[in-house]
């Protein structure tokens, strides 16, 4: 292989692992480093990639190609291990440079670190005083607001004046004290309407002792006297009641004797009618049997009349008939030698065609036939 040759082959898998580092944000110096110790695996790889993609297997039986996907896989495969433990090699290298690192690093920093929060703490002194005692200032305040029943995350007391902290205690006891009155005048005003209630209740019951009392004794004089209207009310429905059973035994027996001439008058006029309707019936008997053989005489004479009638006026219609049937049956002849005449088709549309054409020649053909034979 020419000079030329071997550096394009090198080039290119160079060119290649660049383009694989560009975004990895290495320097230089770095990225040369990996790309050189690199690069003898990349380009092994890539020749035994050129040469084993041209190996197919599609059988069993290509035992020579098989034999050789082996031998190509396991040089692959060393390839792979050889760069494993570059890789591996050069990542310990760099962890212990990383660790080099962040120990002087932590050196530096330890010594630093207290010097500069000394310093820190000297220069904000003011502040830090300054929030202490606004911190002392609040807890004294919460303290307070607690003593007097009130929550202090609802006001910001830190950030309030003496004057407005003073003027925010003012307002509260003040409308403590407010309240406890108004709780002493509802109590008040609750306590005289209990003792109004329960004088309205004590008046109350003894009304209501008065009138259960009253209507006790109307209750009792009212039950003598429903005791005395219901005694009368008792004689006087038993006196009518005995009056009604006379009436009532009086009027069936009047009813039983009516019943019994009126069931003997019905048997004599049932047997009377009995006798008529035997008699009408019989008569009727015998006019229906009159009536039904002139019927039948008539009825025979009637047939009789028309199936002359209708012989003759078949006979007539033939007559008239017969040039009609004699066109139509040529028609139909017609049809039947068109359907003879109609050409053959090639294709299977045009066979299907000429047959569907056919039939139905030959069924109109049929039609006018029936019709012919009809006249």
């Amino acid at each position: 292989m020419s000079v030329t040759a071997v550096e394009t082959v090198v080039a290119k898998p160079v060119n290649d692992l660049a383009l694989v580092l560009e975004s990895s944000g290495l320097d230089q110096s770095s990225a040369t480093n990996l790309i050189e110790s690199f690069s003898p695996f990349w380009i092994k790889a890539r020749s035994l990639i050129s040469e084993s993609s041209a190996l197919v297997v599609t059988d069993p039986t290509q035992v020579t190609e098989i034999k050789a996907s082996r031998q190509f896989r396991l040089r692959l495969r060393d390839v792979r291990i050889d760069a494993d433990k570059m890789r591996k090699d050069m990542k310990e290298e760099s962890l212990r440079m990383g660790k080099g690192i962040q120990n002087v690093f932590n050196a530096v920093l330890a010594l630093i670190e207290p010097e500069e929060q000394r310093l820190d703490d000297q220069e904000k002194i003011a502040e830090r005083m300054e929030a202490e005692r606004k911190t002392k200032i609040k807890a004294e305040r919460d303290a307070m607001l607690v003593s007097l029943g009130v929550n202090p995350a609802v006001y910001q007391t830190s950030l309030m004046t003496p004057a407005e902290f003073d003027q925010l205690i003012s307002g509260i006891k003040a409308d403590q004290a407010a309240r406890l009155a108004e709780q002493a005048r509802i109590a008040e005003e609750n306590r005289v309407r209990e003792v109004e209630r329960a004088a309205e209740e004590s008046r109350i019951r003894e009304e209501n002792a008065r009138l259960r009392a009253e209507a006790e004794e109307a209750e009792r004089l009212a039950k003598i006297e429903r005791g005395r209207v219901a005694a009368e009310q008792w004689a006087a429905a038993e006196k009518a009641r005995k009056e009604r059973e006379a009436l009532e035994a009086k009027a069936r027996t009047e009813r039983e004797a009516l019943e019994a001439n009126a069931a003997e008058e019905r048997r004599v006029a049932e047997e009377a009618l009995c006798v008529e309707r035997e008699a009408r019936e019989a008569a009727e008997a015998q006019a229906r049997q009159q009536r039904e053989e002139a019927e039948a005489k008539a009825r025979a004479e009637r047939e009789a009349e028309e199936l002359r009638a209708a012989a003759e006026e078949e006979s007539r219609r033939k007559a008239e008939a017969a040039p009609d049937r004699t066109k139509l049956l040529e028609l139909a002849a017609e049809y039947v030698a068109t359907a003879a005449t109609i050409p053959q088709m090639k294709s299977k549309k045009g066979h299907r065609a000429t047959a569907e054409i056919t039939r139905r020649v030959l069924e109109l053909a049929n039609f006018i036939e029936q019709l012919a034979n009809g006249l």
